[in-house]
C-alpha cells in the first residue's frame, strides 16, 4: 500500500494552501486500485479553478514506494471523491431552488431534482470532457463517470448545523436548509475504469455499483455525507475459489 498527497486551491497568506487531496493505492488479486479524497476550490463562480485543481491532482499525484513509480491513471480502478465543490448554475433554475427550499409551497409533489441536475456544473464538465477530442489537453476528466443515482439524491449542501441534536431520521421534505447559499451537489463519488488493450488476453474486470446515497440525518455539518458501495468481480479469481471448494 502506497500513499501520496498534494496541495491545491488558494494560498492563504501565512497559513498555506486551503485545499488539497490525499491518495492511497494497493493491489488485490492482480487488480490495482487507487482512491483519492479531495477538497477542491469553493464558490459557485470558480469553475475553472476547480477544474485546475482536479487536473493537478490527477497529474501530480505520484506513488514512489515501488520499483516503478505510478500515477493515478496507471490503475485499473480509480475512485475520486470528496467535497469537490461543484455547484448548480442557479441563474437558470431559481424556481426549482425555491421549490427545494420550501416544498410545501411547491406546485408539484416531487422535488425538482432532475431539472436541477441539468444545471449541475460537475455533470456538465463530465459530459463536455467525454465529447472532446481524446488527445486534447483539456480532457482532464476523460473516462470519469458517476452513478445515475445522483439525480435522485437531495443536494448535499448547504444546511443548518445542529450540533446538539447530532443525528435525526428527518424526511427529505423536512430538511433545514441554510438559504444564504444556493443548494448544490458538492459531495460526490466518481470512478474510472482502465480500458484493457484490445490484444490483451487478461480477463476483463466487472464493476457494479451497489448503492449511492446521502446521509440526510447527519446534522453536525452544513454538508450531508455521501456513501457509495462498489463490487468488483474478477472472473478467474471466482473460478479459482470454486476449484478449491471441490
Amino acid at each position: 500500500m502506497d500513499t501520496d498527497s498534494i496541495k491545491v486551491g488558494s494560498y492563504l497568506n501565512g497559513c498555506g494552501w486551503d485545499k488539497g487531496a490525499v491518495a492511497v493505492r494497493f493491489e488485490l488479486y492482480g487488480i490495482s486500485l487507487c482512491f483519492i479524497c479531495a477538497h477542491l476550490t469553493s464558490y459557485s463562480e470558480k469553475i475553472n479553478e476547480r477544474n485546475v485543481d482536479f487536473k493537478k491532482v490527477n497529474d501530480k499525484i505520484l506513488f514512489k514506494d515501488q520499483e516503478i513509480s505510478k500515477k493515478i491513471a496507471d490503475h485499473d480502478y480509480i475512485f475520486f471523491f470528496g467535497d469537490l465543490n461543484y455547484r448548480i448554475n442557479s441563474e437558470d433554475c431559481k424556481v426549482e431552488i425555491n421549490c427545494l427550499w420550501d416544498p410545501l409551497n411547491c406546485k408539484t409533489t416531487d422535488l425538482p431534482l432532475k431539472k436541477l441536475h441539468e444545471y449541475d456544473q460537475l455533470t456538465l464538465e463530465l459530459r463536455s470532457n467525454q465529447d472532446t477530442i481524446v488527445d486534447s489537453k483539456s480532457v482532464f476528466m476523460m473516462g470519469y463517470r458517476e452513478d445515475d443515482k445522483i439525480q435522485k439524491i437531495i443536494p448535499t449542501y448547504m444546511y443548518e448545523i445542529e450540533l446538539e441534536q447530532g443525528y435525526s431520521n428527518t424526511g427529505e421534505k423536512n430538511l433545514k436548509w441554510n438559504t444564504t447559499s444556493n443548494p448544490a451537489w458538492c459531495d460526490r463519488v466518481l470512478y474510472k475504469i482502465k480500458k484493457p488493450d484490445e490484444d490483451s488476453s487478461e480477463d476483463k474486470h466487472k464493476l457494479k455499483i451497489l448503492r449511492y446515497e446521502s446521509v440526510n440525518g447527519y446534522l453536525i455539518s452544513d454538508h450531508k455525507p455521501i456513501l457509495s458501495t462498489f463490487k468488483i468481480v474478477k472472473e478467474n479469481v471466482v473460478l479459482e475459489k470454486k476449484r478449491r471448494k471441490k
